[in-house]
């Protein structure tokens, strides 16, 4: 038997089943993922004509690539049944824990008293012997003794069955764990340096393919890569990029198609290869999506009362919270405009753009490269610069069916169409302002009216590849040049990383909403007068006398 004070503090058993459950089903997601990048690099070699002894080299060292890339599934597919299974495993430990838990805290509790009792029985004893009781007075006391000290037995018999069958759920948790590990290690044994041998291989031929074209190509691409991810990632996508120019290169030399589907297609092959590479991102995104959620403070209260125009103000307001917050910490600003016809409070929400570009930075502003890549590569998660978003409008009262509007640049911008068409969000969002954000292809329904902007030459917006036909007759993309004065420049730049400024798209903006953009040429009228109706569908999100809420928190 086992005195309840010899038994030591228990603490439920640690972990988070549902966290591992989602895990697993996450690394089965980026196994297809991979899978599908595989059959694309096949199915893209296989469809890519000779171009030359170079290009001959580069298709025969993709379909090797292609194998090796699918030769990286069983670790992922292996992994997240394993994960799957001490899922499930831990939660039954834990429930069984938990169970004996609530026994040994009972009988500890019950054992406390029923000692207090058995030393009373036992002084009662000395007590009546030492005052000469009777020989019955006495028999009733020894009597309470041994039935005090059975009560003790019995108990401190269940609180050591209490505590071994804590200790088997504890065993069966390491168990589970152990035949987790053993599940995983061979796969991870087998991918030995093999895939990036292959992949390293994959480059040989492509410096000489490349001396056969224009430089400005590679200076481009560049460019646009450097802004997506680190080298890992900038390497591979880099690989198709090639690819899809060794196709559509002969075409545009040939004019069937113009430079700018050149790049739209180099874009979007790299953005389809970026969400195959998910796993190779996997720890920075799951360090995102499993990180705490920083707390959003209130900060300041302002009153303005705009004279500017409303678009140029709002992008002007973006381009303000990234000034405030910059690399050190995420600024987020809610605007009370007023209340709608139907009673209701109607809001501007204007979350920050990308600020901090370290991969996997755990300090400063949420708004880093990690939250960037997590908004593309797996919208359905939720990072910390998205949940902080959400915590800033709770904070300012914002209700479920109050009206919103989202006004974003660039991340900022991604933010917005995000919400704006996921239907399970927690408010009404009836309209969104963006610009320099790769929104086209966000399916955002037709009750959310839609501006955005976009410079010609500014590469960020064209991340997600041509942009599609509107959806419909409530979006609105105003793709013009930059302002240069009264008449449009002749001819736009093919790539102009410049342009991608929240600044330049606030004078954009007011130049559009005065008529001078189309007084110009730099768009059409069909673009204005869709702007013009939309400008009026959305007059309810701007007013005369404005509250400013500020809110900030930082990693």
């Amino acid at each position: 038997m086992v005195h309840a004070s010899a038994v030591p503090y228990l603490e439920p058993l640690s972990g988070e089943p549902g966290q591992l459950e989602q895990a697993g089903t996450r690394y089965l997601s980026v196994a297809e993922q991979i899978r599908e990048v595989s059959r694309g690099l096949a199915d893209l070699s296989n469809r890519t004509e000779s171009f030359g002894r170079a290009a001959d080299a580069l298709h025969e060292r993709t379909l090797d690539v292609s194998g090796a890339v699918e030769d990286v599934i069983p670790r992922y597919e292996t992994t997240a049944h394993a994960i799957k299974v001490y899922a499930v495993a831990l939660a039954d430990a834990q429930a069984e824990a938990r169970a004996a838990l609530a026994v040994v805290d009972d009988e500890r509790n019950q054992l406390w008293s029923l000692y207090t009792r058995q030393d009373q029985a036992e002084q009662d004893v000395y007590l009546a012997a030492a005052s000469g009781a009777s020989g019955n007075a006495m028999d009733d006391a020894h009597d309470e003794v041994r039935r005090a000290g059975a009560l003790v037995r019995d108990r401190e018999e269940a609180l050591d069955v209490a505590v071994r069958r804590f200790q088997d759920a504890e065993d069966a948790k390491d168990e589970a764990a152990r035949r987790a590990a053993d599940a995983i290690r061979p796969v991870l044994d087998q991918l030995n340096d093999s895939f990036g041998d292959k992949v390293g291989a994959f480059f040989a031929p492509v410096g000489d393919f490349l001396a056969m074209v224009d430089q400005w190509l590679a200076d481009v691409l560049e460019q646009v890569l450097q802004w997506l991810s680190d080298v890992v990632v900038v390497v591979l996508a880099f690989a198709l990029v090639v690819l899809a120019f060794v196709v559509y290169s002969i075409p545009a030399l040939l004019g069937w198609v113009t430079w700018d589907q050149v790049l739209d297609a180099g874009i979007g092959a790299t953005m389809i290869l970026l969400k195959g590479l998910a796993p190779i991102l996997v720890p920075a995104l799951w360090a995102e999506v499993a990180s705490e959620t920083p707390e959003m403070r209130f900060t300041g209260v302002t009153v303005e009362s705009p004279t500017d125009d409303p678009y140029a103000q709002a992008l002007k307001d973006a381009q303000d919270v990234d000034l405030l917050g910059g690399a050190d910490s995420t600024v987020v600003r809610i605007v009370r405009v007023g209340t709608g016809p139907d009673g209701l409070p109607v809001w501007r929400v204007i979350p920050p753009s990308t600020q901090d570009w370290e991969l996997g930075s755990d300090t400063g502003a949420a708004n880093d490269l990690g939250s960037n890549l997590t908004l593309m590569l797996t919208p359905d998660q939720q990072a910390a610069y998205e949940r902080m978003v959400l915590q800033a409008m709770e904070k300012a009262g914002i209700g479920p069916e109050d009206h919103v509007m989202m006004v974003g640049f660039s991340q900022g911008g991604i933010l917005a169409g995000k919400f704006a068409a996921d239907p399970d969000l927690p408010y009404n969002i009836e309209a969104i302002v963006v610009a320099g954000a790769p929104v086209d292809a966000m399916d955002i329904p037709s009750g959310v009216s839609v501006v955005s902007y976009q410079h010609r030459g500014d590469p960020v917006h064209r991340l997600d590849g041509e942009a599609p036909t509107a959806p419909h007759d409530r979006w609105v993309t105003v793709e013009t040049d930059t302002w240069d004065g009264p008449s449009a420049p002749s001819s736009s730049p093919f790539f102009d990383a410049g342009r991608h400024d929240a600044g330049k798209y606030s004078t954009t903006a007011q130049h559009l909403s005065d008529g001078s953009l189309h007084d110009g040429g730099y768009v059409s009228g069909s673009t204005q007068d869709a702007f013009e109706k939309i400008r009026a569908d959305q007059s309810i999100f701007f007013g005369d006398s404005e509250t400013y809420y500020t809110y900030e928190g930082s990693e």
